[in-house]
Parts: structure tokens; sequence; C-alpha cells
């Protein structure tokens, strides 16, 4: 399921999704979602970032 970059960004502002991540990453996030990324992926990326805190 492919989201769009609107409902990504208003999804990662309401959760706090990548409150900690750097520019880089979230970079990387809205990339790999434009290139039609599954929400797994995005997740991982996600927990990724998680992981390094």
């Amino acid at each position: 399921m492919k989201i769009s970059t609107d409902k990504l960004y208003y999804l990662c502002n309401k959760y706090q999704w990548f409150t900690n991540g750097d520019n880089k990453q979230y970079r990387k996030l809205f990339a790999r979602n434009k290139q039609g990324a599954s929400l797994e992926t995005l997740a991982t990326i996600n927990m990724d970032m998680l992981r390094r805190l």
C-alpha cells in the first residue's frame, strides 16, 4: 500500500515519528516513499532510527 507524501507528513506529525531523527534520515524516509516503498519498509526505516537513539 502506497501513501502520499502529504499523508506521510501528516502521520509523522500526528504520531511524532522522527521527532529525534536528523534531516538525512527524514529525507531517506520521504525518498523511499516517493519510490513506492511499502508501509513495512517505511516502518523499518522509522524503527532503525529509533534504535540509534
